[in-house]
């Protein structure tokens, strides 16, 4: 591998074009975000067997109604209408329907 490999691998390294730098810029943020965030929940399922872990946040407009915010990475196949699973600290399960 010469001078120029290396400086080509170095340039490309989060990808050959922009739109894939941004996409790929915006995962590793999200990633960051994920390990970094107290809002983190990591043991999440649904009814599917899928499982996976994410970021979620009360609703900040109304305190007593029950909406949360759920922010998975792009590559959770996670559906409309999929019945969350979320387990709480006293060993009880939840179940939250995906809007």
């Amino acid at each position: 591998m010469n001078y120029l490999d290396v400086y080509y691998s170095r340039i490309n390294h989060m990808g050959e074009t922009i739109g894939e730098r941004i996409r790929n810029g915006g995962i590793r943020s999200f990633e960051r975000w994920l390990n970094e965030s107290p809002f983190t929940i990591w043991h999440l399922s649904v009814e599917r067997g899928l499982y996976f872990s994410g970021i979620i946040e009360r609703y900040r407009d109304k305190e007593e109604s029950k909406i949360m915010y759920l922010r998975v990475a792009l590559d959770i196949p996670i559906q409309v209408g999929d019945i969350m699973l979320w387990e709480q600290p006293d060993g009880t399960l939840e179940h939250w329907l995906l809007l």
